[in-house]
């Protein structure tokens, strides 16, 4: 069943040097069945990015945290772990689970000295593969969800066919809104079903 007990806050850049790779993260949770959740995803003028973050957060049970640029002077990803780290170790101990990625351990400690002990995933610039292997551990052992390798295969053949559907639906896939990046999943992956059940 999805819905917000499968959740997924995806907390990475957004610009389009990290485009594709943005986009293969969020392929990957929606391959699996769970939900990905974004701060860019509300828009109300009411209510503060701060506010938005918090509360989508909040919502979450999972996270995934890709720290590859944590040591550029923008630091909202570093906080954005932390938020979820105090959610999950705070008074109300709310039962969270994160992935956090760095591209070295090395990198990862000077710049977030604070959360030594904690031994992050080490990737090198596959997202989909690497959120997939984490999603694992969630996956109903009953069924049969995809491998890394088969969303990686899936995700290049819709990365391949993307620049097509974006000027039939009329959007720049470099540059999509949260509605449109969804929907272009969603329509490949309804396109193109995985079986689940076991042979």
């Amino acid at each position: 069943m999805a819905g917000r007990g499968k959740s997924i806050f995806i907390n990475c850049p957004y610009d389009r040097a990290y485009g594709k790779r943005f986009w293969g993260r969020t392929f990957a949770v929606l391959d699996a069945g769970f939900v990905p959740r974004a701060a860019i995803e509300i828009d109300n003028g009411a209510q503060s990015r701060f506010d938005k973050i918090i509360k989508i957060v909040r919502e979450c049970p999972l996270s995934i945290h890709d720290l590859c640029r944590a040591d550029t002077p923008r630091f909202n990803m570093p906080f954005e772990v932390g938020l979820a780290v105090a959610m999950a170790n705070g008074a109300a101990r709310t039962r969270k689970r994160l992935l956090i990625l760095a591209t070295s351990k090395k990198k990862f400690e000077a710049t977030c000295s604070d959360l030594k002990g904690i031994d992050p995933s080490i990737y090198r610039g596959d997202p989909v593969r690497a959120t997939t292997t984490w999603l694992q551990q969630f996956f109903d052992p009953r069924r049969t969800f995809p491998s890394p390798l088969q969303t990686k295969s899936r995700f290049d053949s819709f990365w391949a066919g993307l620049p097509r559907v974006a000027r039939a639906w009329g959007f720049d896939h470099r540059n999509p809104t949260w509605v449109e990046r969804q929907g272009a999943i969603h329509s490949f992956l309804e396109s193109h079903p995985l079986r689940r059940g076991r042979p």
